[in-house]
Formats: structure tokens, C-alpha cells, sequence
């Protein structure tokens, strides 16, 4: 990759007389980052100058980023919320998004696909981050913004000799394809930029060096390797999420990816799940972007491809349709095994837990009106099976009770074994009355059900506590208070006489105070 420095840039750039220049508040905010006496006040003062970058850190502070319980209403409530690093890194970003979003547009240049991959990257790195428990989200996020600014600086300076690069390329431009018509890539002229803006050093080498980790200097700290790696995934994910040809890149992503113990079924889901942070961050910068895509179809392209890259010729296009089908009927079936108990075949734990944060989070965010019903049930005595007539016996009592569950509820529903002995349904849209009946008919089906087991019958009784949910602000509280709620009820099952059902006749309410 070529690289230079300011002193060594193009002279078509260095003389252009509209090289973008940094923002007043920007400049402020690395002013103030470079103050080891600078508060947090400091930096509210400076941002509240400024009431469009103001608006933009309080919808932020109120974003699903943070998921905060209560609104953010000013700069200082916005300062303490996010803190220190992150009210520096998004002030920048926001700022320098904003002055660079104003560029005339030239030839072909298409700034709603220029800012369609600088949200992915930026989204995307945020997301690995996070993902791979790497503490550099907002960096991440800012060298997603700013990953593409060589480009937007050669269509302001050298709009020329870049439309030739566009006329030539029948993709998006990369680095590789700057470099063998014009000389220099766009990653190393948006590292100069950045470093003639004094921006921290660590961003400008992780934007010059994120396409091609392999070429960061040997003396680079761990944390600049750190970053510039997360962002060398958000670089593949942009190719995925926006080039036709996309196989190369997910290969290349799921294999770095697995070598950090993440599967490729994890990958796809968190690619299929960028959709939404990718229009909530263009609504919180005012970006016009490309149309969207529907990720899960492009991540499925992005698959095929790379299956039929990897049997190496067009000879074998069949086969490789076939073994795509094999391969989404082999993915469906480990779906399903990573979501069933073996023993019930019903839904497992970790089902259950997915399924709850969802429909609680619906709650949070007031998507759904109707009350949210959970059952929680317990097989009265089930020890005895174990102790009298063997484990056998007590596994056939597990898997007749999931069975007979299943068979009774509706398919909005789902039953799961939560562990032990224990089960739950989760009711996505009920009242107290209605799950009360509910528990009622599952509880009387189970009493009446005779279980033979060499040569005994096995009459099996449950006990069931039941409580519903209208509305919550803390999802991971709210499921403790809905779980725990309905174990209390259960217990007290127990301990009046077993075989019988307790729901909770007030509807929770879990944003008012208690």
C-alpha cells in the first residue's frame, strides 16, 4: 500500500484550494481532550455552542446504544450518561460527519453509497467490538464514519483522475484499484488528512491500515492491533453488505471469526441484525443513504457464493446448489438442535431465554399492547419417579409432560423445559383469566394422563404459578421480576397441597416505581 506523509502528499491535493478542513467545534473538543485538567463540563460547554451537535449527543444518549430507563432531556444529564471517551469520539464524529456530508457532489460520485458504507463500517465495528469484548466501540464507530474520507477528498481535489478510477471500476472503488491508476489508495490519503487534522494517532493508522493489518508498523501498541483488526471485519462486512461479488469476504470473515471461537451462525445473525443500527445511526446523523437491503438474503447470497467459489469452477455449479441446499437443511437442523431439549423435544433454556428478552423487549418499547403471560411449571414429587422406579422411569415422565405440553399449546405459544423438572410456556398475548384457564386445562390433561413403565402406571401431578406483564423499562429486571413472581406462586402450590394452579391476578407494571 502506498503511504506518505503531509509533506509527501499528491500535489494535485496539497495544492487544492478545497481540501476539506476540520470543524470549529471539533477542534474545540481536541483542544479540550488534550487539557489533563479538562471535566466533563468542559466538554458540555463546548458541545452546547453548537445546537445541531447538542440535538444529535441527546438522541444518542437516548438511542438503543445505551437503552438508558429514563429519558436524557440535556447536555449535562447527555455528558454523564456516556462519559468522558465517548462524549469525545462521538462530538468528533458527529462534527466532522456533518462537515464532510456537505461536499459537492462530482461525475458519478455516489454519496448516498459513500455514506451507506461508512454507516456499515461504523456499525459494524461498534458491533465486533462488542462481540469479541474489545473495549474500543466508540473508536471503532468513528474509523467506521471516517474509513472512506480519502475518497471524498479525492472528489473534491482530483475529480478527474478519480472519475477515471470510477469509469474503470465496475464495483466500488478499493484500494488496490486507487493505487494501479492513480498511485495512492484512499486509506492512506484519509490518514494524512486526519493527522493534519491532529487526531489521535491511533485512529489515524487504523483508518490507513485497516484494509491491510498485516502492513501496521512492528512498533504498534496492542490496542491500535486491536482496533485496527475489529475494523479489518467491519471492512469485509461493508463488502458484504454491499458489493455483488461478496463470497471472497464472508469466507474470509467467518474464518477470522472462528479462529476467535464464534460460529458462523452467530456471524450471520449479527450481519442480518446491523440492519436496524445502520437506519437508527443515519437518522441520528441526518444521512441520505442507498436504499437498504434485506440482509438476510444478502448474507445467503454471501454464502452461496463463497460455496461456490470454493469448488473452483463453474463445472460444478450443480453440485454446488446442492450442497447449498444440504447446507441451509444441515443449518435449519443445528438450529433446531441449538434450540431443543434433547430429551423433551420441546424448546431448551436458552430458547426460552431469547424468546422472553424479545417479548419483554416488546414491552419496553411499546410494540406490543397485549399482556405478556408466563407459566412456570414444576412435576410434583418427581424425585420419587427417580428413587422408586429408576432414572428411566423419571425420563419418560420429562418426556411425556413436554409432549402432552406441546400438543396443548397454540403455535404463538412456546413450552420449555427451563431444567430439572421444572418447564415454562411463554403466552405472547393473554390476560390473568385467560392464562389462569390456560394453566387449568395443561394441569388436568397432565393429572389424567396414566404413564405405564414396567409393568407400574405413573400418575403424574404439576404444580403451576403463572404472571403477566403490560409494560417494563429494564428488560434483564423486568424477566428476574416476571420469573421470580411466578416461582413465588409456584412454591406456594407446593406448599398447599401440590396438583393445582396460582396466577397472579394484577397485571405487572414494571415502570412504575415500586
Amino acid at each position: 500500500m502506498a503511504a506518505f506523509t503531509l509533506d509527501e502528499l499528491p500535489i494535485a491535493i496539497a495544492s487544492a484550494d478545497n481540501l476539506p478542513s476540520i470543524p470549529g467545534v471539533a477542534m474545540e473538543i481536541l483542544r479540550i481532550s488534550r487539557d489533563p485538567d479538562a471535566e466533563l463540563e468542559d466538554y458540555a460547554d463546548a458541545i452546547s455552542r453548537d445546537p445541531a451537535l447538542s440535538a444529535k449527543l441527546l438522541k444518542l444518549s437516548n438511542s438503543s446504544m445505551f437503552s438508558m430507563t429514563q429519558d436524557v432531556t440535556n447536555m449535562r444529564q447527555a455528558t454523564m450518561v456516556l462519559g468522558m471517551k465517548t462524549i469525545q469520539l462521538m462530538s468528533l464524529s458527529f462534527s466532522l460527519a456533518k462537515a464532510t456530508s456537505h461536499s459537492e457532489a462530482k461525475g458519478d460520485f455516489d454519496f448516498g453509497e459513500y455514506w451507506q458504507r461508512s454507516l456499515v463500517a461504523s456499525v459494524a465495528g461498534r458491533g465486533f467490538c462488542k462481540l469479541l469484548n474489545i473495549n474500543f466501540g466508540d473508536e471503532a464507530f468513528m474509523c467506521g464514519l471516517l474509513s472512506n474520507i480519502g475518497q471524498l477528498v479525492m472528489n473534491q481535489c482530483i475529480p478527474d483522475d478519480f472519475a477515471e478510477v470510477l469509469a474503470k471500476c465496475d464495483h466500488w472503488p478499493t484500494n488496490e484499484d486507487e493505487e494501479k491508476i492513480i498511485g495512492y489508495s484512499h486509506s492512506a490519503l484519509g490518514g494524512v488528512l486526519l493527522r493534519n487534522w491532529e487526531l489521535p494517532e491511533m485512529i489515524c493508522e487504523v483508518i490507513t491500515h485497516m484494509h491491510a493489518p498485516e502492513e501496521l508498523p512492528e512498533d504498534s501498541d496492542e490496542s491500535t492491533r486491536d482496533l485496527t483488526m475489529i475494523m479489518n471485519l467491519a471492512a469485509h462486512a461493508v463488502v458484504i453488505l454491499g458489493d455483488e461479488a461478496k463470497g471472497d469476504a464472508y469466507a474470509k470473515l467467518i474464518e477470522i471469526t472462528n479462529e476467535k471461537g464464534i460460529p458462523e451462525e452467530e456471524i450471520s445473525k449479527f450481519l442480518i441484525s446491523m440492519a436496524s443500527g445502520i437506519k437508527e445511526t443515519a437518522d441520528l446523523l441526518d444521512l441520505k443513504v442507498a436504499k437498504p437491503q434485506d440482509h438476510s438474503e444478502v448474507v445467503e447470497a454471501a454464502r452461496e457464493q463463497m460455496i461456490q467459489i470454493s469448488l473452483g469452477n463453474a463445472a460444478c455449479l450443480q453440485q454446488a446448489e446442492r450442497r447449498a441446499e444440504n447446507l441451509a437443511s444441515e443449518n435449519r437442523d443445528l438450529a433446531i438442535k441449538a434450540t431443543t431439549d434433547k430429551l423433551t423435544g420441546i424448546a431448551n433454556r436458552a430458547s426460552f431465554d431469547s424468546v422472553i428478552e424479545s417479548e419483554v423487549t416488546k414491552r419496553t418499547l411499546g410494540e406490543e399492547p397485549n399482556a405478556l403471560g408466563l407459566l412456570i411449571i414444576d412435576i410434583d414429587k418427581f424425585k420419587n419417579f427417580n428413587d422408586t422406579y429408576g432414572h428411566q422411569a423419571g425420563d419418560k415422565v420429562l418426556t411425556t409432560v413436554g409432549q402432552l405440553m406441546k400438543g396443548m399449546t397454540r403455535e404463538s405459544d412456546m413450552p420449555a423445559r427451563y431444567g430439572g423438572e421444572e418447564f415454562a410456556v411463554i403466552v405472547p398475548r393473554t390476560t390473568p383469566f385467560a392464562l389462569g384457564c390456560y394453566a387449568e386445562r395443561i394441569r388436568a390433561k397432565i393429572e389424567e394422563t396414566v404413564l405405564p413403565v414396567d409393568g407400574h402406571t405413573l400418575n403424574i401431578t404439576i404444580s403451576i404459578g403463572g404472571v403477566c406483564l403490560s409494560k417494563a423499562t429494564d428488560i434483564e429486571a423486568s424477566i428476574k421480576k416476571m420469573i421470580s413472581a411466578a416461582d413465588a406462586l409456584l412454591y406456594s402450590c407446593k406448599e398447599n397441597g401440590r396438583n393445582r394452579c396460582e396466577i397472579q391476578s394484577e397485571i405487572l407494571d414494571l415502570t412504575q416505581p415500586e
